[in-house]
């Protein structure tokens, strides 16, 4: 992650403003601890407590993010190109429980509550610009369509054993007869119904 040198926001190129006329609160020391508790407890009227629960868990991953890439958890590290690596971050590491890596929609959950801190910061005036946004979708992980997880064969092993043999799929005379109508057109192979 790369740190601006004198802490301004990320403008587009060519642009030069003093991020202090954009956000008079704007100090690039300030605790992103202490910050984080200020928006949880100005939010406080508009989330329950599972929901603060599960801010302050998923804002732990994006710190974790912030102390494994040697940054400090102040202000001045909240910038476009760590919000990209803080993705890329996620995208990388293991999966608590289980195997791989987690999904696109995991990493977009984490990275919601921390973009939601942001745009936070960005009306409090103590943010000048969202380094989040940008485009449609700014740097948030695109979403995938979610894929359904298949049984493996050996899961289905034990249920093919246990089905009676008339009703597997290889035994396609046993289903057709079945599921034929009785008459006199029910012997009769259908091309030699069209003669």
């Amino acid at each position: 992650m790369v740190s601006p040198q004198d802490g301004t926001p990320n403008l587009r190129p060519g642009v030069e403003r003093d991020a202090g006329s954009i956000a008079p609160r704007f100090d690039p020391q300030l605790a992103l601890d202490d910050l984080f508790e200020d928006f949880l407890a100005d939010s406080a009227s508009l989330i329950n407590e599972r929901t603060e629960r599960l801010y302050g868990y998923d804002w732990s991953h994006f710190t974790a993010g912030l102390d494994e890439s040697g940054l400090a958890r102040v202000l001045d590290s909240i910038t476009k190109a760590n919000a990209v690596a803080y993705i890329a971050w996620l995208q990388r590491r293991p999966k608590a429980k289980g195997k791989g890596t987690p999904s696109s929609h995991s990493v977009h959950h984490y990275v919601r509550v921390v973009r939601t801190f942001v745009r936070w910061l960005v009306t409090e005036g103590v943010y000048p610009a969202d380094p989040f946004a940008g485009g449609r979708r700014g740097v948030m992980p695109r979403l995938g369509p979610r894929l359904l997880k298949v049984a493996k064969r050996t899961d289905l092993e034990p249920v093919t054993r246990e089905t009676p043999p008339s009703t597997q799929r290889g035994d396609r005379p046993a289903l057709q007869a079945r599921h034929q109508r009785p008459g006199p057109t029910a012997s009769r192979h259908p091309s030699e119904a069209r003669r």
